[in-house]
């Protein structure tokens, strides 16, 4: 059993990795010994996949930005048998079930970019819960873009899909039950709507759910991630529910806001290669061990240039020590305040950044304090 067990531990530790398991207790040790197998993997695709990467081991951030989203991106746009075929896949065919991978990756990429910008300019930021009408998105993408609209607003948002092509089942008609306490309905599957629900942290999703279980066909999840089938006509009854529901638990006028915990104020002389090596220490990252975040308190802006063609993401030194750059993605929304001679204080993150065996130490923005 023990030489099984270890033989498989790289893909105990995708899944773990993957499907967002907290990374302590048992689930800490099988990420970080499958981390370490895996580039020894029997599976090609992954060995393959894995070959020019250095730096692995303690690195879950390789499954969960690399190797998940690829995974995942075939069951989203198509089926998930083309990932298992990768991964299985003799030498002879990993590159052609890889290139398929890539290509729903990027196809998932596109289409969940698109329907974000195009949420931004349809859904109502002041209310208390956010909802947007994706009738032409694909079923797998609308968890994407409710995470994607809960993240930059951080209120819960609930993304429904209109339409006929509702998958909860191939026949016109079914029967279902509504709740544990309602008579078994007919319903018809062409009037269903099926929703996509993500939440922060201060909001308790499923418990707002509970509240309105009386309009699903079905619904279930937890307390930031959830999913219902409710019948079309129903859709507006139940956004003045939950509307209402909301503010009875929590101060709609006065929301809470985003909190990042930080460790410590970091003074700039320790913003060094020592100070990366204490913290990897505690790999692996995940969920349920965080990267610590620091604070960089009233620093200078001396430049900020944009990364790449499409200017998303900026490149910024600070007049304290302008031999350093600090990244921000996605910096759309902050570009505003981060101009040279600016005085703010950034909350950062420390990783590293492996090219031919030099390790270099790079410094992630999280977020900026006026």
């Amino acid at each position: 059993l023990e030489s099984t067990l270890t033989r498989y531990i790289d893909f105990a530790s995708l899944g773990t990795v993957a499907d967002c398991m907290p990374i302590i207790d048992e689930n800490r040790t099988i990420t970080t010994l499958g981390l370490r197998q895996m580039q020894q993997s029997e599976s090609i695709g992954l060995r393959n996949f894995l070959e020019w990467r250095e730096q692995i081991e303690g690195n879950a951030d390789i499954i969960g930005f690399q190797i998940g989203p690829r995974i995942n991106a075939a069951g989203r746009m198509d089926t998930p048998l083309t990932a298992l075929r990768w991964l299985l896949a003799g030498e002879g065919r990993t590159d052609e079930f890889f290139g398929e991978l890539e290509h729903l990756n990027e196809t998932r990429k596109w289409t969940t970019e698109t329907h974000f910008q195009k949420a931004l300019e349809n859904i109502d930021t002041s209310k208390p819960v956010l909802f947007y009408d994706a009738s032409d998105l694909e079923h797998g993408i609308i968890g994407l873009v409710a995470g994607r609209l809960t993240e930059m607003y951080n209120k819960p948002t609930i993304v429904i899909k209109n339409g006929h092509d509702h998958p909860l089942t191939s026949r016109k008609w079914d029967t279902v039950s509504v709740t544990e306490n309602q008579d078994t309905q007919i319903v018809d599957n062409k009037n269903l709507s099926i929703a996509s629900c993500r939440s922060p942290e201060w909001c308790n999703l499923i418990e707002l759910l509970d509240h309105c279980k009386d309009f699903f066909v079905r619904y279930g999840g937890h307390r930031q991630a959830a999913g219902f089938t409710i019948e079309s006509s129903k859709i507006e009854s139940f956004k003045e529910a939950i509307w209402k529901q909301i503010a009875t638990v929590h101060d709609i006028h006065n929301l809470p806001k985003k909190n990042l915990a930080v460790e410590c104020i970091l003074p700039m002389h320790a913003i060094n290669v020592k100070t990366l090596e204490d913290i990897n220490y505690f790999r692996p990252f995940g969920i349920g061990n965080p990267k610590p975040l620091f604070l960089l308190e009233n620093v200078t802006i001396a430049n900020a240039k944009p990364l790449w063609q499409d200017g998303k993401h900026l490149s910024i030194t600070l007049s304290e020590d302008p031999s350093l750059r600090f990244l921000l993605w996605n910096a759309s929304d902050k570009k505003a305040h981060i101009n040279p001679g600016n005085i703010l204080s950034l909350i950062i993150e420390i990783d590293q950044n492996e090219w031919k065996g030099n390790i270099s130490v790079e410094w992630i923005i999280k977020d900026i304090i006026i």
